[in-house]
């Protein structure tokens, strides 16, 4: 009797053995994968951190050109006007 119960607890710790090693096996596989995703979330942060700078970058450099035309702009109008001036003047002197 007492052989046939410490074979029934053998082969319930052997069963169990077999089921710890399969979760730990499921588990590891879950490691595996989450520091997989890590690492992709790791790249992908850093290359949006990089789009970002160079976003900015864009960013800068398209407000010194809108200031830069608008100087520009802003100096033709004057020359316009100071042409249109000096042609009245012009005007005026021929007409005289």
């Amino acid at each position: 009797m007492m052989r046939t119960e410490n074979e029934l607890t053998m082969r319930n710790l052997r069963n169990m053995n077999q089921e710890l090693q399969m979760q730990v096996k499921e588990l590891k596989q879950k490691l595996h994968q989450s520091q997989q995703r890590v690492t992709f979330c790791s790249r992908a942060a850093d290359e949006a951190e990089e789009s970002r700078g160079e976003a900015e970058k864009s960013r800068v450099s398209a407000e010194s050109r809108a200031l830069s035309f608008q100087r520009d702009k802003e100096t033709a109008e004057a020359d316009r006007r100071r042409l249109g001036e000096e042609l009245q003047q012009l005007k005026k002197e021929v007409n005289s």
